[in-house]
């Protein structure tokens, strides 16, 4: 009898002590949400997008109680970060032109730069003609692609699902967006930032060449350069600017040819085919 009204404390202490925690994180969410709508009161947020916030806030909380997911690891060994996030995004990283079949080791930490995130029915991923900065890949859901017709209405052309990955591209070559994407209902979708990615490379030559070789290769409909133009373009340029001598433009050639080139300066001269600068 005794033992029983201990296990019984001690099951009143833990259920206590859960509704204790809840009730804290519920507290601390709601304090942000109230901030966040005082902070669009005071800077005049239109009211429709105050009410997607809200409900964006909403579905955070039915989702994962308010919790940051990207903090849950943290305080884990680098190694068991990896090994977690690389769980979870290793066939969609091996589904990537770009990523496929590169070394584990930069795939794994290519993955704890990937950052989780939700989309609402309707939200925008992407709007067509903004500049991409972006790879996405679809974890969890689905999404539309289209353009805004002129009565301001989203024609869908095609319709993608889980695995699905959006805007390579963008991650070395800096051009418009040819096509607005949104989800077609809740969608959770791992992003990588082409700054991550750089900073990333600077620790992976090796991967940084295939990376750059398999770019031009793929996106090369998009008005890409062939090396050859590229160094014709920029003798004339010089010749015509400063009137450098031939063995002086030979030279620099040279140099230009045996020297690593980034993705940033192949996107730099497709946006200039692309913009007929």
């Amino acid at each position: 009898m005794v033992f029983g009204k201990m296990m019984f404390g001690l099951v009143l202490g833990n259920i206590a002590s859960t509704l204790s925690n809840t009730e804290a994180f519920k507290v601390s969410f709601e304090e942000k949400l109230k901030a966040t709508k005082a902070h669009m009161e005071d800077q005049a947020v239109p009211n429709d997008l105050r009410q997607k916030v809200v409900h964006y806030y909403d579905y955070i909380w039915l989702r994962n109680r308010g919790v940051d997911v990207s903090t849950l690891f943290q305080e884990a060994p680098r190694c068991l970060q990896e090994d977690i996030s690389y769980g979870m995004t290793k066939t969609y990283l091996n589904g990537s032109s770009l990523f496929r079949g590169l070394p584990e080791s930069f795939l794994k930490t290519l993955s704890t730069r990937l950052r989780l995130l939700f989309f609402l029915p309707g939200n925008y991923v992407l709007h067509r003609g903004d500049m991409g900065a972006e790879m996405y890949i679809i974890f969890r859901g689905e999404v539309e692609s289209g353009y805004d017709n002129s009565d301001g209405e989203f024609v869908a052309e095609t319709v993608m699902g889980e695995g699905k990955v959006i805007g390579e591209m963008s991650l070395t070559y800096s051009l418009p967006r040819r096509r607005s994407v949104r989800a077609r209902r809740h969608t959770d979708i791992f992003a990588l930032n082409r700054r991550d990615l750089l900073d990333l490379l600077e620790d992976f030559p090796a991967v940084r060449e295939v990376i750059e070789q398999r770019s031009v290769l793929l996106f090369a409909h998009l008005g890409a350069p062939r090396h050859k133009d590229k160094e014709r373009r920029s003798e004339s340029l010089s010749a015509r600017r400063s009137g450098t001598s031939q063995s002086s433009l030979t030279t620099d050639r040279e140099q230009l040819v045996s020297r690593p080139r980034s993705p940033g300066v192949h996107a730099k001269h497709v946006l200039d085919m692309v913009l007929g600068i």
